[in-house]
């Protein structure tokens, strides 16, 4: 179950000045079963809900140049089992400097903090076996959430139909999510989840838009404290809105690849759709109501992991399905001139795991 509910308005005071500011409040509870041995059933109970409040200010000295700072604030409360409590309280300040070339030719310099957090898998206070009992997996109920300062510039080309936009940038980011493998002396293979101290990346999104088909594609490098586990990550995704009679439409995104190099293995993903919308406005488009399926398509899985003890390797292969419905209904008071919310110039994290990035 999740609820989120977000209020954003934009203020343009003059010709040089405008701002936007915005509030949101998203909730979300989850309950699994996990079975062990085939005869123990163990529930897994979490919940977390962020409360967070953003602004900006937008000054353009002349048509062609023009000067962009925000702050986004977050305060994150988890509960886990009802026992395991946690507050993580984050800010995202960004600053954009952009430079109009001409009416199709736009250069951005982007300075940008975010938080990602964790996933309530990794959270799972409980120990899990295999059913052949050499694997064991621990999750960790105290994994901080992601940060990462990022600078990078920005081309984008807008078309009649169609723009393109291709990003290098650098990121400086601290506490990765990451899993730890450690062979026993019996032979057992033990995971745990742990925070990896500073990392840091270099690369670029590039990004094609065509109002209703988009694609995208990520490739970064690596660089990790421990020199041995550097490498690429490799994503790419496209996604499609589509208008239909009588105010229906669909919404959609497919991963066709995601290839991360974490701190001792390697992460791939096959093509999967991650979200399949279908929807209805009302009223003009003031209000919106839908059912969205997630995860219909699992992902298969290959992990590579590296272990504590030198030149040991282990393959697996393996499924994954989290097959999740979601009913949405949203409702837009709409004054003024719209926002377009799915390239914000402020490139903040939304805070809505959840909802589709449209």
């Amino acid at each position: 179950m999740a609820f989120n509910s977000r209020i954003d308005y934009h203020i343009p005071i003059d010709e040089k000045w405008e701002t936007n500011a915005g509030t949101q409040y998203y909730f979300r509870n989850s309950k699994d079963n996990y079975y062990v041995d085939n005869n123990f059933e163990s529930l897994f109970k979490y919940s977390d809900k962020i409360v967070s409040a953003y602004g900006s200010v937008k000054y353009s000295t002349s048509h062609d140049l023009s000067f962009q700072t925000g702050i986004r604030f977050e305060n994150v409360f988890t509960t886990i089992n009802d026992s395991v409590k946690n507050t993580n309280f984050n800010f995202m300040p960004t600053l954009s400097v952009g430079y109009k070339i001409n009416e199709k030719n736009l250069l951005r310099l982007n300075i940008s903090r975010k938080s990602v957090y964790p996933a309530y898998r990794d959270l799972s206070s409980h120990t899990i076996y295999s059913i052949d009992s050499m694997n064991i997996t621990k999750g960790n109920p105290y994994l901080k959430p992601l940060n990462e300062l990022s600078f990078g510039v920005e081309y984008k080309y807008m078309g009649n139909i169609a723009f393109m936009s291709f990003s290098p940038s650098y990121s400086l980011i601290n506490n990765t999510i990451s899993t730890k493998y450690t062979v026993m002396s019996d032979g057992i293979i033990e995971a745990d989840n742990f925070n990896l101290s500073k990392t840091h990346r270099i690369g670029g999104m590039f990004e094609l838009d065509f109002d209703v088909f988009y694609f995208e594609s990520g490739i970064y490098y690596d660089f990790f404290p421990n020199r041995e586990h550097n490498g690429f990550s490799i994503t790419a995704d496209m996604g499609a809105k589509i208008d239909l009679p009588f105010d229906f439409y669909i919404d959609m995104n497919i991963t066709l690849k995601d290839l991360e190099r974490k701190y001792n293995y390697v992460y791939e993903a096959k093509p999967s759709l991650d979200y399949f919308l279908i929807g209805r406005t009302f009223f003009k488009g003031t209000i919106e109501m839908g059912i969205m399926f997630m995860g219909f398509l699992p992902k298969i899985e290959k992990d590579h992991s590296t272990t504590m003890q030198k030149n040991y390797k282990n393959e697996w292969y393996g499924r994954v399905e989290q097959k999740e419905i979601m009913f949405r209904f949203r409702y837009s008071l709409q004054r003024g001139k719209k926002l377009q919310n799915r390239n914000i110039d402020l490139y903040m994290e939304s805070g809505e795991p959840l909802v589709p990035r449209r």
